[in-house]
């Protein structure tokens, strides 16, 4: 076991743990498979550092990216294999508020720009500048990825420990008072129905996702399904 890299991170007492005489470090959040693990706020910080790393992640490719002579459909390539799937990264198990989605939108919209040498203060509509870069919008991948996944766990067979958490509902315990934090299923993109947490509709699921998958070429305009259709 590796001291300098090993951490502990718990929501109840910390009493100090020693592995070769070395104490082990506690935590309140760590990166685990690519994500931001925390009992606190986990989705906004989480959003915070997608955006950071995509925008890392763009100026590392700003020799193709600002390059003037290099075509666009090069570009938006680019931003649809490499800069994108940087931005959604595990976005499957977002409960996204629309301050979380607004943030994305808005890194996409500066990379847009930045790509195309515009400056806030030319006031472009976001629609011409869509019409002229093609990418992909990241609200409709977003949606896209959340249905996928809705579909995997419904076509699931096996009962596995990610559906476990999904339809895990403690009662141990009541919510405060006031406006609860925002639950996976209850996410406008998904709308999933609680009937769904106890194996029903599977079928619509499934179909659900075949009209999304079936979309096509629409879903680069930003148009989007919404979850409440049957």
């Amino acid at each position: 076991m590796n001291t300098s890299k090993t951490k502990i991170m718990s929501n109840t007492n910390r009493e100090k743990i020693y592995v070769n005489q070395l104490e082990i470090e506690y935590v309140n959040e760590y990166v685990y498979l690519g994500q931001i693990i925390s009992p606190n706020d986990q989705t906004n910080k989480e959003v915070d550092r997608r955006v950071c790393n995509t925008w890392k992640r763009f100026w590392a490719l700003k020799d193709v990216m600002k390059n003037r002579d290099i075509p666009m459909t090069v570009k938006t390539k680019l931003h649809d294999t490499c800069i994108l799937p940087c931005m959604i990264y595990g976005c499957q198990t977002w409960a996204l508020t629309k301050s979380n989605m607004k943030k994305l939108e808005t890194c996409q919209h500066g990379i847009e720009r930045s790509i195309l040498h515009i400056k806030r203060r030319d006031r472009q509509r976001l629609v011409t500048i869509r019409a002229k870069t093609k990418i992909y919008d990241v609200k409709t991948k977003i949606r896209e990825q959340k249905w996928r996944w809705c579909g995997h766990m419904a076509r699931n067979k096996f009962r596995k420990w990610t559906n476990d958490i999904t339809d895990w509902y403690p009662r141990d315990g009541k919510r405060k008072r006031g406006r609860q934090h925002l639950r996976w299923y209850r996410w406008e993109g998904c709308a999933v129905p609680r009937s769904r947490l106890h194996g029903y509709h599977h079928l619509a699921y499934f179909f659900r996702e075949t009209a999304l998958l079936c979309f096509g070429k629409k879903g680069k305009t930003g148009s989007v399904i919404t979850g409440t259709e049957t």
